[in-house]
């Protein structure tokens, strides 16, 4: 068919490799996607066109609560002058307002909400690409590499599971109530809550 081809760049998504559930899922609904390294962000930033997160939580001010990662891609993605679009559903959007990472609880579940319906609000998005740069390659001729070690879960305990991402690194926020900037999603917010 005429149908656009791509590939989707899914990181581990440590330490849960989320990641990985998410490329199954990609996979098995016929979509091309490869796993690489949360570490390797940076490296394959310049392949892309642009980055998707998903959102656990989007503030008041637009920003967002994911799993840990999240802030670091949307910095990196700005470095490279790629837009993030953040995913969520509306009842994800909350009065929260975090003012930096310590804002947020470190070792705790993921926020839960209760569902709220909200009015659909349509609007656009405008998605640009950019060309690829080549990757320099060389050959590891006499190097081996380390043999790869796990964190405990005591290792593990002590990072935390959330980070925020500021609304300035933020594109869009695409929901079921449309396509949001940052201060759309304020707008939205204070349209339904006032000032309760």
């Amino acid at each position: 068919g005429g149908g656009k081809k791509f590939r989707v760049l899914v990181t581990e998504a440590r330490p849960f490799g989320l990641g990985v559930k998410t490329h199954r899922v990609l996979e098995e609904a016929g979509i091309e996607s490869m796993i690489i390294l949360d570490s390797a962000v940076a490296y394959a930033m310049s392949k892309v066109d642009y980055v998707m997160v998903g959102s656990e939580a989007v503030g008041i001010d637009g920003g967002l609560v994911n799993f840990i990662g999240s802030y670091q891609i949307a910095i990196c993605a700005k470095l490279h002058g790629k837009t993030l679009y953040a995913l969520t559903e509306s009842f994800k959007f909350t009065r929260l307002f975090p003012l930096s990472q310590y804002d947020l609880p470190v070792h705790k579940a993921p926020l839960t909400f209760s569902t709220t319906t909200l009015p659909s609000k349509p609007s656009k998005s405008n998605l640009s690409s950019t060309p690829n740069s080549p990757i320099p390659r060389r050959t590891l001729n006499t190097s081996s590499f380390p043999e790869p070690l796990l964190m405990t879960s005591d290792q593990v305990d002590n990072n935390p599971l959330l980070d925020y991402t500021t609304p300035d690194l933020v594109g869009l926020v695409i929901s079921d109530v449309g396509c949001l900037t940052s201060e759309g999603v304020a707008d939205l917010l204070l349209s339904i809550f006032g000032g309760e």
